[in-house]
């Protein structure tokens, strides 16, 4: 199954539509049939910062709502400690 497909999937399900996918793949944009369901792309091989970056910018775009933030331990902590989490 294409990460595509999973992401069509997980849309479907009630309630998960507003989920963030981030697919991180190998294969470049114009090979992707359809990159509509992904809140973002990521190229392989990635850079631990361009993906911290990515998933950052994600974040930041859902509304703040308990739930949504409990999901984000990171959000506030500076960039630098988040790295030396992962």
């Amino acid at each position: 199954m294409s990460g595509a497909e999973v992401c069509r999937r997980l849309h479907d399900r009630p309630g998960q539509k507003q989920v963030p996918v981030i697919l991180v793949t190998v294969a470049s944009r114009k090979e992707l049939p359809d990159t509509s369901c992904f809140a973002a792309v990521v190229p392989k091989p990635f850079d631990i910062e361009e993906l911290l970056q990515t998933v950052t910018a994600v974040l930041q775009t859902l509304p703040h709502e308990p739930l949504v933030d409990s999901l984000n331990p990171y959000r506030a902590w500076p960039q630098s400690d988040v790295l030396q989490a992962l």
